[in-house]
């Protein structure tokens, strides 16, 4: 069962509206495969990247994502999920600018104390430093530095790091 459809909705969460799950795809090669279509709400003002690619965010705008970001990423949390993917591509904005988390394609289970995660998903500009490192990880804590990292990319536009080497 998909994380999406488990997770009560939330303001700052995209909204699933259905599911085709015997779908199929014809690959360029003629190639069917099966596949699962997921509809979901519309937040048809692009994602954060499309965004900050032109210029940074100043501080009161972020401060308004950062308490966005925080209310859905707490929500997952608090239901037992964690995204594993928080970066600004993954979260579109909606006609009055507000946020939603979208892809939900690594997220998984999470019981705060429970087990550590041991699959190492994410984009590596924002992947907390244990995911690098492949060791086990608490996924909440690795949201939470994912956030932190999009939040400076935000404003900043560029990564924390301070060489090219650390950001590979």
């Amino acid at each position: 069962m998909s994380p999406l459809r488990e997770c009560p909705p939330h303001p700052n969460i995209v909204r699933l509206i259905g599911v085709c799950e015997e779908g199929s795809h014809t690959k360029r090669d003629g190639l069917v495969v099966p596949c699962i279509y997921a509809v979901q709400e519309l937040a048809g003002c692009g994602d954060l990247f499309d965004y900050v690619q032109h210029s940074p965010f100043d501080e009161r705008m972020i401060r308004a994502f950062a308490r966005q970001l925080l209310a859905g990423v707490k929500h997952m949390k608090d239901h037992g999920f964690a995204h594993r993917d928080l970066k600004p591509e993954n979260i579109s904005l909606d006609s009055a600018w507000n946020l939603k988390i979208i892809d939900w394609g690594f997220a998984r289970a999470y019981k705060e104390g429970g087990e550590l995660a041991n699959t190492f998903f994410g984009s590596g500009s924002y992947m907390a430093p244990e995911i690098r490192s492949r060791q086990a990880y608490d996924a909440h804590k690795a949201d939470m530095f994912s956030l932190g990292v999009m939040l400076f990319v935000l404003r900043m536009r560029n990564y924390p790091w301070t060489t090219a080497s650390e950001n590979s």
